[in-house]
């Protein structure tokens, strides 16, 4: 089903093997996902253009229609999974911001507790305990 798509000059053999599995790629590799998808979405805009029936020569076979067709429809599941691309790289990003916010708190929070003389409420302070099996 991809050899539509390894027709065109800018697909590598690096982006088929993005394509397998979009879901484990990293953010560089969705970036280059969305880049080759606008060229691409460029090239099969411009070859629509040339094969506008106003402008085309009647004498268009049935197999040309066909590869036609089965180049729009992988134009289409292409742009879904640029949108899937899209959506993984802004669900990264949030929750990234998320992340940054959340220390960002605790920093804060941590900051006015030693401000305030409280170190960590979950520390044991050793010095107090002088019996038992550690006690030097």
């Amino acid at each position: 089903s991809s050899e539509p798509i390894k027709q065109f000059s800018v697909t590598k053999p690096e982006i088929i093997e993005c394509l397998k599995d979009i879901k484990v790629l990293g953010k560089a590799e969705l970036r280059l996902l969305l880049r080759w998808r606008t060229v691409v979405k460029k090239q099969i805009q411009e070859l629509a253009e040339l094969a506008n029936p106003a402008t085309s020569i009647e004498h268009e076979t049935q197999d040309e229609a066909n590869q036609e067709q089965k180049v729009v429809t992988d134009v289409d599941k292409e742009e879904q999974i640029a949108d899937e691309i899209e959506e993984q790289l802004t669900a990264a990003e949030k929750k990234k911001r998320k992340e940054k916010k959340k220390t960002a708190r605790e920093r804060v929070k941590m900051q006015m507790r030693r401000d305030q003389g409280i170190e960590n409420d979950y520390a044991v302070d050793l010095s107090e305990v002088n019996d038992g099996p550690f006690s030097l």
